[in-house]
């Protein structure tokens, strides 16, 4: 005999597990099960057409089932706790389709005590999340009111800065601390973490906040400074040239992430036109990319050169402020006239990406830009020294 969801189980139909309301197809029988007494379908007459997992949860219908102790039911689901979705009571149906009916009733019965306690476990895991969630919230608060200095908080908030984006619990969270706080120090330490959290967040918005017709604006700004009269572009662009686009960009605030991603999004359009005008454009938009990480580099107090930076600091800042194509013509001289060896040179620019990474918005396009501008100086400096590019074997990162 067979029986419909709906007539079997109208308590499974519950939200809080997945179910369909509608869902009242019957289940075919697995195989010829021929059942006298109760449910008695051992793992062995697994039917080779159904999956892993159905046989899995076939094996915990068997087991709940077979359970004389209702005691041992609870902990058994909490443990199988993940394969007890709507495919488990599917399962469950397709027993019960098998059953003896002088077993059905039972187990009706069992399913809606297997039902109550699944309910009472899921809300128990969801109280567990959320209390792992306010944990975690409150070592991520308690990081940045360790941090020493902005400068230090501002490295902090950028590795976290996924966490405070995803979490729409944290300022309500760092609401609840500051006012469950006992003492007036406390209490202004956590203000003071959070407004300077809420300025650095502030900082990287506006970064990232420039419009699409704004960004295109400023792209079509930076590119047309580098055009002769006639609104031409000779590659390669002249020095002249290129400082004007230099200041033109410097003017938009050395481009936001939009428009990188823009500048980015031109060029992959370009490059697909074989029309030896529009590949033309592909050069002017890399330009463009140079730029933005010099200025960067130049512009941005966490990512500049420091006052007292040794030799091969300097070296390393000097040659990306330069244009890219004597980037070669650079390091001869400097290996040549033996200013520096290559393992500072590497060192200082691998520091400095790791200032990137630190810095800019975790897997932001500009960061990536950025990455990829010091990687190609440290490639030309492998080149130019003749140091063999780093493997894995030898411990090669950046």
């Amino acid at each position: 005999a067979s029986v419909s969801r709906a007539t079997m189980l109208p308590t499974m139909h519950s939200p809080s597990l997945g179910l369909n309301p509608s869902l009242s197809v019957s289940v075919p029988m697995m195989g010829n099960m021929q059942h006298k007494r109760g449910l008695r379908c051992s793992s062995s007459e697994a039917d080779p057409g159904v999956s892993e997992k159905m046989q899995k949860q076939l094996e915990i219908v068997d087991q709940i089932i077979g359970m004389k102790e209702a005691i041992a039911l609870q902990p058994y689901l909490r443990q199988n706790l993940a394969l007890c979705d709507q495919d488990f009571w599917m399962a469950y149906m397709t027993r019960y389709d098998a059953a003896a009916e002088e077993d059905k009733e039972r187990l009706k019965k069992l399913a809606d005590n297997v039902m109550k306690i699944l309910e009472f476990l899921l809300q128990e895991r969801k109280d567990d999340e959320a209390m792992e969630r306010i944990a975690t919230i409150d070592r991520l608060v308690d990081e940045f009111i360790q941090a020493g200095n902005k400068e230090e908080l501002t490295k902090v908030v950028n590795e976290k800065i996924n966490m405070l984006t995803q979490d729409n619990n944290f300022w309500s969270r760092v609401a609840h601390r500051h006012d469950a706080a006992t003492g007036t120090e406390e209490k202004e330490r956590v203000a003071t973490m959070a407004r300077q959290v809420q300025e650095i967040c502030k900082t990287y918005a506006d970064r990232a906040g420039q419009s699409v017709t704004e960004a295109n604006k400023s792209l079509q700004k930076v590119m047309t400074a580098g055009a002769n009269e006639q609104g031409e572009w000779f590659l390669p662009l002249n020095d002249e040239e290129l400082v004007r686009m230099r200041k033109a960009l410097e003017e938009e605030q050395g481009g936001s992430e939009q428009l990188v991603n823009l500048a980015i999004a031109w060029m992959q359009k370009a490059s697909e036109n074989e029309e030896q005008e529009v590949q033309m454009v592909v050069g002017v938009i890399q330009k463009v990319l140079h730029l933005v990480s010099a200025v960067a580099l130049s512009s941005d107090p966490e990512l500049g050169c420091a006052k007292d930076a040794g030799t091969a600091e300097q070296l390393v800042h000097q040659i990306l402020q330069a244009r890219e194509e004597r980037w070669d013509e650079i390091l001869q001289t400097l290996n040549r006239e033996g200013t520096v060896v290559a393992t500072e040179l590497l060192q200082q620019s691998d520091d400095l990406l790791q200032k990137v990474l630190f810095t800019l918005p975790a897997g932001s396009q500009k960061q990536r830009v950025m990455v990829e501008f010091i990687q190609e100086l440290q490639t030309r400096v492998r080149k130019v020294y003749g140091v063999p590019e780093p493997t894995a074997a030898n411990g090669g990162g950046l």
